[in-house]
């Protein structure tokens, strides 16, 4: 929200003109603030609105500046936490092979949590939250369940984004 207010005249015949800028920066999926600041700055020119404009551009500036540095104080704060991704597994129908599954995800280096969203209809869903890169994560997926009963045919039916779906 930027906040202008009134100027006045420099002893050169100058308009005067100071703005205040409110900034929030907020992730609309969780309504998390990211960063807020107000900050203001003044500045003159040759009528008000060249004044203002320069004064508004200013505090925009400063609010900018802030708030860019909060954001990626924020993503390298999410980064070293490790990266959401997507594990799903189709073609499942028993519980304990859910857990197997699960259980040896979890026990994977680098893995931070992983939280069952679904099991039903035949597939499992996971969040998985991994410090690393998706192609280490699937391959020590299949290293993990190598060998393991039930898990013979395993495959990586899609891959993208940060999804990974794996069949049976």
């Amino acid at each position: 929200m930027l906040i202008p207010s009134g100027g006045g005249k420099t002893n050169t015949g100058f308009d005067t003109a100071k703005s205040r800028i409110r900034l929030k920066v907020i992730d609309p999926t969780t309504a998390k603030i990211f960063a807020s600041t107000e900050e203001s700055a003044s500045s003159v020119g040759s009528g008000g609105n060249e004044a203002l404009s320069s004064s508004g551009a200013k505090a925009g500036e400063k609010a900018a500046g802030y708030a860019s540095q909060e954001i990626l104080r924020w993503w390298q704060e999410l980064k070293n936490a490790g990266t959401a991704y997507r594990i799903t597994l189709k073609n499942i129908t028993r519980y304990p092979d859910a857990i197997v599954f699960e259980d040896s995800i979890r026990s994977i280096d680098n893995v931070v949590s992983l939280n069952e969203r679904v099991f039903g209809g035949g597939f499992l869903e996971c969040d998985v939250v991994y410090k690393g890169e998706k192609s280490q994560l699937t391959k020590a997926v299949f290293k993990k369940l190598y060998g393991k009963t039930g898990f013979e045919k395993l495959n990586v039916e899609v891959g993208t984004g940060n999804n990974i779906i794996f069949t049976r």
